[in-house]
């Protein structure tokens, strides 16, 4: 299969970061509620007419959500990149740290675009050239093959 064009992987990279926003902010709302639950007994505790197992009741009720919110994050997080995360095109191989290289996808794109719209610019020798074009492609760490490259 050929390797993607830089545009193509943005786009799966977008859609990869649509699915982790609507996985997270639930997620986050509980961490917050939690967080809240637990600041409430603390602040109960120190209230002197509030009974100890009224506190200590809130504070376990809370420690406990926090505690369920994190072995469920724990147990799906895997699964979740595995199967959102933009692939190889090659072995099919998930790649959900091609998120933290966004920067060099921009300037693989605005590389893409100058090719386009200059070409003129970039007639070099053909070893430069295939320098240029080695240095543009972002490989698989499974299988080696091109993810993308820029289309030109």
């Amino acid at each position: 299969m050929p390797a993607l064009a830089i545009s193509e992987l943005q786009q799966q990279l977008a859609q990869y970061a649509k699915a982790r926003r609507r996985r997270d902010l639930p997620l986050a709302a509980l961490l917050v509620l939690s967080l809240l639950m637990v600041a409430a007994a603390v602040g109960l505790s120190t209230i002197s007419g509030v009974p100890r197992p009224t506190w200590i009741a809130v504070a376990e009720v809370a420690l406990a959500l926090l505690a369920s919110t994190g072995l469920y994050v724990i147990a799906t997080t895997r699964r979740f990149h595995q199967t959102h995360a933009p692939r190889c095109p090659h072995c099919g191989a998930a790649l959900p740290h091609l998120v933290n290289s966004q920067l060099i996808l921009d300037l693989l794109r605005d590389l893409e675009e100058t090719v386009k719209a200059r070409p003129d610019l970039f007639e070099l020798s053909s070893s430069a050239s295939e320098k240029l074009s080695g240095a543009a492609r972002l490989r698989c760490p499974h299988c080696n093959g091109i993810v993308a490259a820029p289309a030109v």
